[in-house]
C-alpha cells in the first residue's frame, strides 16, 4: 500500500508502473488498485509469497501526479 501526496492520476498507476519484485529482480504477479479519494494505491500479490524471501515494491516515473508531474522512481 502506498499513499500519494499530492494525488496521482489513477490511470497511470498500473501493474507496469507499480510492481512487486522478487529478490532476483523478477516481477511477482499482482493486482493493482488505486483509490483516488484517499490517494492510495494497493498492490496485492496473486500468488502466495514465500515467508523467507525478500521482495521490493517498485514505483516508476510512469506514475503522473494530478498536476502532470512525473513521480521520481522509487
Amino acid at each position: 500500500r502506498v499513499q500519494f501526496a499530492p494525488p496521482v492520476r489513477a490511470e497511470t498507476v498500473t501493474g507496469k508502473s507499480f510492481r512487486l519484485l522478487a529478490a532476483d529482480g523478477k516481477p511477482v504477479w499482482a493486482e493493482v488498485n488505486c483509490d483516488l479519494t484517499g490517494g492510495v494505491a494497493t498492490l496485492t500479490p496473486v500468488q502466495q509469497l514465500a515467508e523467507d524471501a525478500a521482495y521490493t515494491a517498485e514505483l516508476t516515473a510512469e506514475i503522473t501526479g494530478s498536476d502532470g508531474g512525473k513521480l521520481q522512481p522509487y
